[in-house]
C-alpha cells in the first residue's frame, strides 16, 4: 500500500487463492513467501559456510526496543567504532494506521506506479509522488491514530496460521543463536490444535486482479 498498491494483506501472502496462471506462481513472477522467514535455514547456511565463530546473529526487535543500547552493544560485539550521538535513533516509515490505510489505498487508483499487482482507475501524472509526501505527512502528524496491529489487518486466524508455521523453525533458529527468540516474542510450542489459514471462497476464485 505504501508504494502504491491497493489490495489486502490476504491477498498478498496468498496470491494463489486470488490469481490464476503465471501471475499466481512464485517461479514465474516474484511473490512473497513464507519460506523467506525461517531463519533457522539462513542462519544454518551462514554458519556452514563461514564458520560458526564468525557468524552474529541479532534480532531486529532488539533494535527495536533499545536501539541506543542495541547499537552500543554491536558496536563492541565487533570492536566497531560508532557515534551512536550521531544516528538518528527516531522510527523510519513508522506503520499506518487502520484509517490511514484506507485512505492510501483510495489515494493509490489514481496512480500505476510502483506496484504490479493492483487496480488503478487512471493515471494521474505526479500524483504518486504528491500522494507519498500527504500520506507520510498525515502518518508522521497522528491525526489517523495509531498504527495497526496484526490482528487488524490479517485477522486472528492469519495471526494464529503463522505462529503455527514457524515455532518448529524458531526452536531449530534457537539452537543455533546466543539470544532466546522467545524473549523476543517469537512463536516456539506448538497449537494446542491444527489452525486453517484463511481461505478466499471457491466461488470467489474466478477473480484476475
Amino acid at each position: 500500500v505504501r508504494g502504491g498498491g491497493t489490495y489486502g494483506a490476504l491477498r498478498y501472502l496468498w496470491p494463489r487463492d486470488w490469481l490464476r496462471g503465471a501471475e499466481s506462481q512464485a517461479f514465474k513472477i516474484p511473490r512473497f513467501s513464507f519460506d523467506h522467514f525461517d531463519y533457522d535455514r539462513i542462519v544454518a547456511h551462514y554458519a556452514a559456510r563461514f564458520g560458526g565463530e564468525s557468524l552474529h546473529v541479532y534480532p531486529y526487535e532488539a533494535l527495536q526496543r533499545d536501539p541506543r543500547g542495541f547499537l552500543e552493544g554491536f558496536a563492541r560485539d565487533l570492536d566497531l567504532e560508532l557515534d551512536v550521538d550521531t544516528i538518528p535513533l527516531g522510527k523510519q516509515n513508522a506503520s499506518y494506521s487502520c484509517r490511514l490505510l484506507r485512505l492510501t489505498r483510495a489515494l493509490n487508483r489514481f496512480t500505476a506506479r510502483t506496484v504490479n499487482d493492483k487496480r488503478h482507475w487512471v493515471h494521474v501524472p505526479r500524483w504518486y509522488s504528491l500522494r507519498r509526501r500527504a500520506i507520510e505527512a498525515l502518518n508522521r502528524s497522528g491525526a489517523f491514530g495509531l498504527r495497526a496491529a496484526p490482528e487488524d489487518l490479517l485477522g486472528t486466524q492469519a495471526i494464529a496460521w503463522i505462529r503455527q508455521r514457524y515455532w518448529e523453525s524458531n526452536r531449530r533458529l534457537a539452537q543455533l543463536v546466543a539470544w532466546d527468540p522467545a524473549a523476543f516474542g517469537y512463536p516456539m510450542d506448538p497449537p494446542a490444535a491444527p489452525v486453517e489459514r484463511p481461505k478466499r471462497a471457491k466461488w470467489l476464485r474466478w477473480t484476475v486482479k
